[in-house]
């Protein structure tokens, strides 16, 4: 009886205990005000480097691994950039880059842009902007099939998410990408403030859906057989003022999925939804933290080699920086059914979380998490240490 009580205790203790240990590494502890972050081969020699994208000063670095020197991509021009997507574009096996800029959140009119960064044969050289699209309060980037989506706050001319719907497009990219027109295919026209959205081949088929998170809620946007995508809401989001910001999705114990978001829009709370037995059936939402200010930073990885994905989440505070208010978190769930979740802090008061990434920064087989800071204005990498 006692041996068997104190297997149950180790038993349990270890599925309490499953997120591994990380090791804090500041990349660059003076890096500007930090928008975006990004995992990228950028030099093509195997291993995953960091961009980073930051405001004062408008910048666009690329950061070596492992000596992670910086190389500055971009900087003063294109202005005030907020976003940021890898890509080979041209096939030769060499990443290049879209950046989104021009981001001023009051004006609905004018502004908003994409652009692409095309590579210089020296790395240690700038690279060349090419303009290819514009839209009014221009925001995320994702790739969906392949092609650049890109997706706006709000809607041009709007106010406070009144009169005309964000947008959602994606750009179809000429023969020369360099000199040829992107024409855009519109995705979602209905959302009025939607800001963070994830690709995910949702049901097996080879194609992926989008997961999106805005004032009006959480939806999955299904392309129908005729083109037209579908639009079926997952929650409401935050239940006293509505909506979420941030959005992604994971595995469960078991393999059922989850979808994480942060609520309402920069809000205070990080929750999951827990995937129905029954198709149709509403997806029970859990809240995993709460009473905190400015969440933005969203990521789920297998953290743990198990095939269960952990969530990343992290909050700047206020944007204008109280440091007391920072924290990035790591929570794993413990049961298939969703209900038990180990929560462990990353990070207290040391990033302004605006943006992570996961991604196996040093060939060990495991995940890392990279993030950058907006107060704290820094580049941070934690590295897994688990088995």
């Amino acid at each position: 009886m006692v041996a068997l009580a104190l297997a149950v205790a180790l038993s349990s203790a270890a599925a309490q205990d499953a997120l591994p240990k990380f090791k804090e590494q500041v990349i660059d502890g003076d890096s500007g005000v930090g928008y975006a972050v990004a995992a990228a081969d950028i030099n093509g020699d195997g291993k995953i480097d960091l961009v980073a994208v930051t405001e004062i000063p408008d910048r666009v670095v690329w950061y070596e691994n492992p000596t992670w020197k910086r190389r500055v991509i971009v900087e003063k021009e294109p202005k005030l950039p907020v976003c940021i997507q890898a890509q080979d574009v041209d096939g030769d096996g060499k990443v290049e880059l879209f950046l989104g800029a021009d981001w001023s959140p009051g004006n609905s009119k004018t502004g908003g842009s994409v652009w692409l960064l095309k590579r210089p044969a020296d790395l240690e050289k700038p690279w060349t902007p090419i303009k290819i699209d514009e839209e009014p309060l221009m925001h995320r980037f994702r790739l969906v099939g392949g092609e650049l989506a890109c997706k706006t706050l709000k809607g041009r001319d709007s106010s406070q998410g009144d009169g005309n719907p964000a947008l959602l497009y994606v750009l179809k990219r000429p023969a020369d990408p360099f000199g040829g027109k992107w024409e855009r295919v519109v995705i979602q026209k209905e959302l009025h403030v939607t800001h963070n959205f994830w690709p995910v081949d949702w049901d097996g088929d080879k194609q992926e859906e989008i997961l999106l998170a805005g004032r009006e809620g959480i939806f999955l946007l299904k392309k129908g057989a005729d083109g037209p995508w579908a639009r079926e809401q997952i929650g409401k989001g935050d239940p006293t003022q509505g909506g979420g910001g941030e959005v992604k999705w994971g595995r469960l114990p078991g393999g059922k999925r989850y979808i994480a978001t942060v609520e309402p829009w920069h809000g205070h709370t990080g929750a999951v939804y827990i995937e129905p037995a029954k198709a149709g059936d509403p997806w029970r939402r859990q809240v995993l933290v709460e009473n905190h200010k400015g969440g933005h930073a969203l990521w789920s990885a297998d953290l743990t080699g198990t095939g269960v994905d952990s969530l990343v989440l992290g909050f700047r505070g206020v944007p204008e920086g109280k440091r007391d208010e920072c924290v990035v978190y790591v929570f794993h769930p413990l049961d298939a059914a969703g209900e038990k979740w180990e929560k462990k802090v990353l990070d207290d008061k040391g990033l302004g979380s605006e943006d992570v990434v996961c991604a196996d920064l040093n060939g060990d087989g495991k995940m890392d998490v990279a993030g950058v800071g907006r107060s704290t204005k820094n580049v941070k990498v934690y590295w897994n240490e688990g088995k």
